[in-house]
């Protein structure tokens, strides 16, 4: 057995060293290493195998354009969400995946989230749900990405300060009554308030010509404007008359509060003012008629 072994041995060496086995040999290894690489060759064509690009940043970019610089690098993009706000560029990318500078194979789908060209609408709350303020109803407004802006205020002693009458949107007045009913305007939008106030920072000019000086200090502190300079030598300034005053009455004209008034005055009655002022009146002269209307009210 040990010789035939040996013997069988010895053939095999022969054989696996034959000139005949070698060429076979390396014709079935060179079939393999050519079958290997034209699999791995194809493999490599057919799934872009060890070939990726960088993901370019698509972000702040008008997705039209994105598209097109896209389509250069055999990247194709796909919008998945979007969403209206008024402070961005419509149409504008936002967020992308795959992320920025991050490597993917050509032909990859990259998919982008963009702001609306067009706002969703939104209703309107009452103006009971914010008390009536201008300030509240302001906040609720912002959370609804709404603008709101004061067109006008108007003096109402018997509301609140900054309470809503009413506003407008583009022009078209809506009350409290329609937005009971409901009442939707795009995001974005802006609404101009009329709201109320309590003291005005402005008053009339009072017309203080042919008044006392305690009547005209009156009118002055009642009106909370300040006396400013008083001006004439009188012996008697409570019986003195105005005849000149800074700022001159005007009608309509208004100054701001707590703003000086300066008087002029003078013993006797200002040229053109009623006679029933003249203290002339009271001394019983000889037109000082008891039956005289203008005279009624000293008898």
């Amino acid at each position: 057995l040990l010789a035939r072994a040996r013997a069988a041995a010895i053939e095999a060496g022969r054989f696996l060293s034959s000139a005949v086995f070698l060429r076979n040999f390396g014709a079935i290894l060179a079939i393999l290493l050519l079958f290997f690489f034209l699999v791995t060759r194809f493999l490599r064509i057919y799934t872009h195998h060890g070939e990726s690009l960088q993901v370019p940043s698509y972000i702040g970019m008008d997705l039209r354009d994105a598209e097109r610089k896209a389509n250069r690098q055999d990247f194709k993009l796909v919008v998945i969400d979007s969403f209206f706000d008024s402070s961005k560029i419509p149409n504008t990318i936002y967020q992308q995946d795959p992320k920025p500078l991050q490597r993917a194979k050509q032909g990859r789908t990259i998919y982008v989230s963009k702001y609306r060209v067009l706002p969703d609408s939104a209703i309107l709350p009452t103006l009971v749900s914010a008390g009536y303020n201008y300030t509240q109803y302001a906040n609720k407004l912002k959370r609804l990405d709404i603008k709101a802006t004061v067109k006008e205020k108007v003096f109402d002693s018997k509301q609140e300060e900054n309470s809503i009458l009413y506003f407008y949107h583009k022009g078209r007045k809506i009350t409290d009554e329609m937005l009971r009913r409901g009442v939707k305007v795009p995001k974005g939008a802006t609404l101009d308030f009329v709201i109320t106030e309590r003291l005005t920072g402005t008053v009339s000019v009072p017309d203080l010509i042919c008044k006392r000086y305690d009547a005209a200090t009156f009118l002055i502190e009642g009106s909370n404007l300040t006396l400013g300079n008083v001006f004439g030598s009188v012996i008697n300034r409570e019986s003195a008359y105005v005849y000149k005053q800074e700022p001159e009455y005007t009608p309509g004209m208004q100054m701001e509060l707590g703003q000086q008034i300066d008087i002029y005055l003078t013993e006797t009655l200002p040229p053109g003012c009623p006679e029933d002022l003249d203290p002339s009146s009271l001394d019983g002269g000889e037109d000082n008629n008891p039956e005289d209307p203008e005279n009624e009210n000293f008898n």
